[in-house]
């Protein structure tokens, strides 16, 4: 299977209107904007995925800059669209992660990335099909963790509040859906932050302005939080990325 990979460069404000003569699907890794098509312009954001059928002029617009990757392939034997299809990635970004390994590998071995263009055309199937009402209610109540995971006084009470269920009824339903509490999802969504943001500002910013962007006002909370998670403290988180640098150059 032929595969075309590509990255638009970060802050790209306009692509020019093109076609292809394969499907391609991309990832939007930021900015937000809406996709120009032959029919209905697409709306797209920070994780949103939109398969495109052979053949269909399309091209990207935003206004403050926008980043995605682009997998072009022979999809014709799973994908049956007639016309652009756009889904959201699920709380758990495993979308966001294929892409990513997609183009890492882009210049691997032809068969992994066979493989994993094909997983990322099942995720995409699997994800496109209809939601129930409920699961629809969870996964809105999950990408508003994910929304407001820096603001210290984030409640999921209201969210679960906010979904038109029961509290105690949407609670169990997230947890059935995601594989944790609402609770323990937005712990788990800051810890994850937290560590991505010390590997990019671990050494430009302190580790307590990093608990605090996480949303965290107490940083002995979060350093032992942190700790539970990852097995070790958030200095030495930073301590370890150090030695695997020196280690990779030697």
């Amino acid at each position: 299977m032929k595969i075309s990979i590509s990255l638009t460069e970060e802050g790209t404000i306009k692509y020019p209107i093109h076609t292809h003569n394969h499907w391609e699907i991309m990832y939007y890794t930021s900015g937000e904007g809406y996709l120009l098509t032959n029919g209905e312009n697409i709306d797209f954001t920070f994780g949103t995925i939109i398969a495109v059928p052979p053949n269909t002029p399309h091209g990207s617009v935003s206004q403050n800059g926008f980043c995605n990757i682009s997998i072009g392939a022979d999809f014709s034997h799973l994908l049956h669209y007639n016309s652009p299809v756009a889904i959201n990635d699920n709380a758990h970004l495993e979308g966001k992660t294929l892409a990513n390994l997609i183009y890492k590998n882009r210049f691997g071995s032809q068969n992994l990335l066979s493989a994993l263009t094909e997983a990322f055309a099942y995720f995409f199937i699997e994800n496109a099909k209809p939601k129930s009402h409920t699961t629809v209610a969870v996964l809105e109540i999950a990408k508003k963790i994910q929304q407001s995971f820096h603001l210290p006084d984030t409640n999921v009470t209201d969210f679960l509040d906010q979904s038109g269920y029961s509290r105690d009824y949407i609670r169990d339903c997230f947890t059935k859906e995601m594989g944790c509490s609402p609770v323990t999802f937005l712990a788990e969504t800051r810890i994850e932050k937290a560590r991505k943001f010390i590997e990019i500002y671990g050494h430009s910013i302190s580790l307590g302005s990093i608990s605090e962007m996480c949303g965290y006002t107490d940083y002995i909370y979060f350093s032992k939080s942190f700790s539970k998670k990852t097995g070790m403290s958030p200095a030495a988180y930073l301590k370890q990325l150090d030695y695997s640098k020196v280690s990779a150059i030697l």
